[in-house]
């Protein structure tokens, strides 16, 4: 996922500006749905309730796209500003993590692939362990979700901790990418796990998918079903996107070279994840779509109740 440009003269940046509206659109329209769905389902009880952990992805996914967006704002005045003057002007790594985007895209890149490993180990728990999961696992989501969000928001900090070590006293490329904000190791580090908690949750929802297809009951194996299909297309989408183009992040950090236009290929796969992960999710979810439509159906009941009830004024 390396969001590195890496011009080699002044001629190449106005390609580079063209890529930044790419980042900024995309990252628009992501921020749009992802935050809209949080909205929804943390403002319903009914939807809070059942979806917490979904509704924490799409935080983590509209914090992901949100960082995608700022940076091609951040990213597109400093190349202008390169145009006008000729010059690039070398960052230090605090200055670069003092930049909203770069703390924001650590924290969209942890807490999605935090939150499907812990939905991954739900439906596994369900699934193979059911008695344990009625009684104690089911009761403990809150808990799950906050540790979730514990965990993202303490790799956050760790990575200022390192910026502010390193300081003012490193120059580092004027575009503040996340090697040159955080150092190569904790950016490495970012791309393991985002790619590890990937393929893990989807490897656990496949593991729990097969467990149920080996179910004798055909009624409690359709229940199951119904969820977990969802669950796979969200895990499945998230490693195709993002956990194997991260390799190539990690070969350009430390093997070989990777082209511009591949890298920023993979920039684009990630923002586009963030926003077909929700658009998955409420599509083959049928529990949630019956939410939905439970509850715009008390909307209309209570607009038509409200309606019925005003008084006329007396003349």
């Amino acid at each position: 996922m390396s969001a590195n440009d890496n011009p080699g003269d002044l001629s190449e940046l106005p390609g580079l500006l063209n890529w930044q509206f790419v980042d900024i659109s995309l990252g628009g329209i992501g921020v749009f749905v992802n935050l809209f769905m949080s909205l929804l389902l943390l403002s319903t009880s009914s939807l809070r309730k059942e979806f917490l952990l979904f509704a924490l992805m799409t935080v983590g996914d509209t914090a992901n796209s949100l960082g995608i967006g700022l940076m091609g704002i951040d990213r597109l005045q400093i190349y202008k500003e390169t145009l006008e003057t000729g010059v690039f002007k070398n960052q230090t790594p605090w200055n670069c993590a003092m930049k909203p985007f770069n703390g924001v895209r650590i924290f969209g890149n942890m807490l999605p692939p935090t939150v499907q490993m812990a939905m991954a180990i739900e439906r596994i728990m369900c699934v193979c362990f059911p008695l344990f999961y009625r009684n104690v696992y089911s009761k403990a989501e809150k808990q799950i979700a906050a540790a979730c969000l514990l965990l993202s928001v303490a790799v956050v900090a760790a990575g200022f901790a390192i910026s502010w070590h390193l300081g003012y006293s490193t120059l580092v490329r004027f575009d503040c990418g996340r090697k040159a904000t955080f150092s190569k190791p904790y950016t490495t580090f970012i791309y393991f796990f985002e790619s590890i908690g990937y393929i893990l949750a989807l490897a656990g929802t496949s593991l729990a998918c097969l467990r149920i297809l080996a179910m004798q009951a055909k009624d409690k194996r359709s229940a199951h079903l119904k969820k977990i299909k969802c669950y796979i297309a969200v895990t499945l989408l998230s490693t195709l996107l993002v956990a194997i183009p991260n390799i190539e992040s990690i070969l350009h950090a430390y093997l070989i070279y990777i082209s511009n236009e591949i890298s920023r290929t993979v920039v684009w796969a990630n923002a586009t994840n963030s926003t077909v992960n929700v658009i998955a999710f409420c599509l083959l979810n049928s529990k949630f779509k019956q939410h939905i439509k439970i509850a715009c159906t008390r909307s209309v009941r209570t607009v038509q109740i409200a309606s019925s009830a005003v008084v006329k004024p007396l003349k």
